[in-house]
């Protein structure tokens, strides 16, 4: 149902052991690689304690189990795995590996992973491993090595709140604030930012007035009024890495207002055929659908006069012509 608003305007006019026992069937049947001596048994590849430096690159792509413990491969290309697409075991513990690409385990069968005994640097850097594609949440028991005091911390369970690195602030779009409404009740401005160190949030008028100081999240709350519609408030964070803004404008939902509350109460005129005068109703709301609707008063009786503009003009001045004239501006808001 609509509300009908109306207004009137009147005129008067976080030791490993790996023992590998091999029947003699299997080595019979194994392949001997001479430049690494890597055997291979079926889908399973056993190149450990070799003293390689590097991933063998002549290894089938069939390899389902890669066990490279107890050697000292010092760090891994992003694709290195890629071609093993059955791969679901993968050993790596007691290497040198300080660090690893972002999606160098990112294979969609691996099962196990190991990677304990490598001197692993839990820095900035490792903070994608926080996702479980990364296939980081298989790893075994491995811990952080440095810096101190990410000590016994494991892999598996690193994420970006428990290592710490200085990032430039960003705004979080889950905080909601509350622009729009009709006058008289409360806008709320959230905004709500993301950082290390946490970033200093303020909001600002329009005019560049600080309203509110926090950190991390700011709110500011105040009326919505015909006055304040389509003001702009802006958010800033800034940390030492950086600052970004975003702006806020409101939007009031108000009935119609006369634009000029100056209008003359009675006017005078004198009579002539080619005298005219503008009675003027403009107004404005929001929404603007305003509708006018006239009327004269004369002898005490009211008369509907058919126009719907804003303005009224009278034409051809005559004594017939005087009268209480009225406006009335009204607007529906559903």
């Amino acid at each position: 149902m609509a509300i009908l608003k109306c207004v009137w305007m009147f005129f008067s006019t976080y030791f490993y052991v790996s023992i590998i026992i091999l029947s003699t069937f299997q080595i019979r049947n194994s392949v001997s690689a001479s430049s690494y001596n890597c055997s291979i048994v079926g889908v399973k590849a056993f190149c450990q304690n070799l003293g390689l430096q590097a991933v063998p690159d002549y290894l089938g792509q069939e390899i389902e189990q890669l066990y490279l413990q107890f050697n000292s491969i010092d760090q891994l290309q992003e694709n290195q795995f890629s071609k093993f697409s059955r791969l679901r075991y993968l050993d790596l513990s007691f290497n040198k590996l300080k660090n690893f690409p972002r999606n160098v385990f990112k294979l969609p069968l691996l099962k196990q992973l190991l990677l304990e005994g490598n001197p692993i640097d839990c820095i900035c850097s490792l903070n994608w491993t926080s996702s479980d594609s990364n296939r980081l949440s298989l790893a075994d028991d491995a811990t952080c090595a440095t810096p101190t005091q990410y000590q016994d911390l494991k892999l598996r369970d690193l994420t970006r709140e428990k290592i710490k690195c200085d990032v430039v602030p960003r705004f979080d779009t889950k905080c909601k604030s509350q622009l729009k409404g009709e006058e008289n009740t409360q806008f709320t401005i959230v905004c709500c930012a993301h950082g290390y160190p946490p970033p200093n949030v303020v909001i600002y008028d329009s005019q560049g007035k600080m309203m509110v100081n926090q950190t991390d999240r700011a709110v500011w709350t105040d009326t919505l009024t015909y006055q304040n519609h389509q003001s702009q408030y802006t958010c800033t964070a800034q940390n030492h890495m950086g600052e970004i803004s975003q702006n806020f404008t409101l939007e009031t939902l108000y009935g119609p207002r006369f634009i000029s509350d100056n209008f003359l109460h009675q006017v005078v005129l004198y009579q002539g055929y080619n005298i005219s005068y503008p009675i003027d109703c403009r107004s404005q709301a929001n929404p603007n659908n305003v509708v006018y609707s006239w009327s004269v008063e004369r002898n005490n009786m009211n008369k509907t006069i058919n126009n719907q503009n804003s303005i009224y003009q009278l034409v051809d001045i005559a004594v017939d012509k005087t009268g209480i004239y009225r406006c009335q501006a009204c607007q529906g808001i559903k």
